[in-house]
């Protein structure tokens, strides 16, 4: 049941020595992005050098940790059909005596090409008053008002807190461009596997197998009956990029969170205060403003829907004529984009544009983008990508 509900799959990290883990699967949208490795000096450094920042615990990939290699452990990992898990190569590959075969080095390029390839590739620009040129201005004042908090928010003890210095700019990275290992106290939340299923889900230690710490069940679920949670490694976890969240739920590394706004109201909680992440400062937003947040997180989210749609049908149209069977299916990726803005902006509790022409424009961009791949009509997505434009200048304008 807890598989089927939450989605959450079984991983090993330690090459099977200890339990394994249930976590959730990360988007790979915006990689290029929001894969940096940490190369500042703060304590929230990983133990050992990265070449990337890779899976929830930011050391998901083998040998130098980078996004090549990633594929390469996931081979090994999941591609063996028994658990002899004999390898071989390209030259020598038999079914007979094979489990698996470990891809080229061509092969691990033109995958890591290819997750790089998906998603934004530039950081945006949401920092008030900024000094650099592009900031992102909404044009809803409920949406501004959530840019600002984002920056500058409410803590408990009465001073300020700020999204921005693990979420820079809403992406993956601090404010020095590193992406960074935070201990926020997610995985010690009553929601967690192990609290939902005590002592069968395992208990979940992120980054590294050490420390080992053994911690009472019942202070961290609150149930009435005792138990052990054996936690192994540090309690940090890679932060991913806010840009694409509210389009990619539940969130965080084991789906406490179901929609954008409870994981932005996880931060009131006395579980992030008592963190290593909230030093006893948790945020103290009120209803209407975790509402704000969330909602220019959606917002800033369906830009990006647009801005991907948008590039893909306009690759479609360029390959229509020499590649027609590639552009009809980039062109069934950019409206999927199209229909995701739109799932994005009505979905939540506050219904963002609804009944505007922000979404008016994006329903006649779908359907146009449905009429040519059912007709086979490259010529109609250009006017698709006039109406996202449209619904985009009604959302944002940048500064210059």
């Amino acid at each position: 049941m807890l598989l089927r509900r939450f989605g959450l799959i079984l991983e090993n990290l330690d090459g099977f020595d200890n339990p394994g883990v249930l976590r959730s699967v990360p988007h790979t949208l915006g990689m290029s992005q929001s894969i940096a490795p940490d190369r500042g000096d703060g304590d929230t450094r990983t133990p050992f050098p990265l070449a990337a920042m890779t899976g929830w615990s930011g050391d998901g990939a083998p040998i130098d940790g980078s996004l090549k290699n990633f594929a390469l452990g996931a081979v090994v990992q999941h591609f063996p059909r028994t658990l002899n898990r004999r390898e071989c190569t390209t030259s020598d590959y038999s079914p007979k005596r094979c489990d698996f075969r470990v891809p080229t080095s061509a092969e691990l390029d033109a995958l890591e090409a290819f997750q790089l390839f998906l998603g934004r590739q530039s950081e945006v620009n949401i920092e008030k008053d900024s000094t650099n040129p592009g900031e992102i201005v909404f044009r809803d004042p409920f949406v501004e008002a959530g840019k600002v908090l984002f920056s500058d928010a409410p803590a408990a003890d009465g001073g300020r807190q700020t999204c921005n210095f693990c979420h820079n700019n809403a992406g993956a990275n601090d404010p020095a461009g590193n992406g960074r290992l935070f201990a926020t106290g997610t995985n010690k939340h009553p929601k967690a596997p192990p609290c939902l299923r005590p002592r069968a889900a395992p208990a979940d230690g992120g980054f590294g197998t050490e420390p080992v710490t053994i911690e009472s069940g019942r202070d961290i679920c609150g149930t009435r009956g005792s138990f052990d949670l054996v936690f192994r490694g540090n309690d940090a976890f890679n932060s991913p990029s806010l840009i694409e969240a509210a389009d990619t739920p539940p969130f965080f590394h084991n789906n406490i969170a179901e929609t954008i706004e409870d994981a932005v109201a996880f931060y009131n909680s006395d579980v992030f205060g008592e963190s290593p992440s909230g030093r006893g400062r948790p945020f103290a937003l009120d209803t209407t403003q975790v509402q704000q947040v969330a909602a220019m997180l959606r917002v800033l989210n369906a830009i990006d829907n647009i801005d991907n749609s948008n590039r893909y049908d306009e690759i479609a149209t360029r390959q229509a004529k020499v590649r027609g069977g590639l552009a009809l299916q980039v062109a069934r990726v950019a409206a999927s984009e199209t229909e995701d803005a739109i799932q994005v902006l009505t979905e939540g509790p506050v219904r963002l544009y609804e009944g505007t022409p922000v979404v008016q424009h994006l329903h006649r961009a779908l359907r146009l983008e449905e009429r040519a791949i059912a007709e086979r009509n490259p010529g109609l997505l250009a006017r698709a990508v006039r109406l996202k434009n449209r619904a985009r200048s009604l959302m944002i304008v940048t500064n210059q």
